[in-house]
């Protein structure tokens, strides 16, 4: 198992809006590319990102760029100073007619994502105001992944996404049901930082450590 830092947390957050630089796209047949690769997200009113293009070329002064389908790429590595970021491309069990990219936050028999996004809205004055929004999203042995917080609108409860999930280890829903880690992430000051992440890191930890599903 692999526990991500979120250390590039906000970076990853600025980057989201449109990615651009020296990267490598890994594509799902097995080849790769590396050059210069850009693409940024295309909202629809609801901001569920749609099919978007990627766009690659070799360097800066090709003037006709290749365009790949999200649904062709499997991972875009970006060289960031000495580090490097990573997007996988995901397609959401909510709608498979979309894919979404995210970041790895934790890597186990259950792995952990987050998609973030740009939300734009109008203020009481009139103006507009943006921020961003997390939906955050597991994956154990599925192709596609299933968020889990927050809650789909007019769906079940994040909890009860939760419990429903991890339903075949019932030491770990009846933890989630007495909100243990939502307590221990608030009482742990390293962590409380960003409580929603680390919290659902720390269920993901237990899952790999305890449920016999995950042995």
């Amino acid at each position: 198992m692999k526990n991500i830092a979120v250390v590039f947390a906000l970076t990853t957050c600025l980057l989201s809006l449109a990615q651009k630089g020296q990267g490598t796209i890994y594509f799902k047949n097995g080849t790769k590319k590396t050059g210069l690769v850009k693409y940024g997200p295309k909202l629809t009113a609801t901001n569920m990102r749609t099919t978007d293009k990627v766009l690659y070329k070799t360097h800066k002064k090709d003037k006709n760029p290749i365009e790949y389908d999200f649904f062709e790429i499997f991972k875009i590595e970006y060289a960031f100073g000495t580090s490097t970021l990573t997007y996988y491309f995901k397609i959401p069990e909510e709608n498979p007619n979309i894919v979404l990219d995210v970041s790895l936050l934790y890597e186990g028999n259950v792995n952990l994502y987050r998609h973030s996004s740009l939300v734009t809205s109008t203020t009481p004055n009139g103006g507009t105001a943006t921020g961003y929004t997390h939906n955050y999203y597991v994956q154990k042995n599925e192709k596609q992944v299933s968020r889990i917080f927050p809650n789909r609108f007019m769906g079940p409860s994040s909890q009860k996404l939760m419990k429903q999930y991890f339903s075949d280890c019932p030491k770990l829903v009846e933890l989630i049901a007495r909100d243990a880690f939502k307590m221990y992430v608030a009482n742990t000051p390293k962590l409380a930082k960003n409580k929603t992440a680390n919290r659902l890191i720390e269920i993901a930890k237990y899952y790999d450590s305890n449920c016999s599903a995950a042995k």
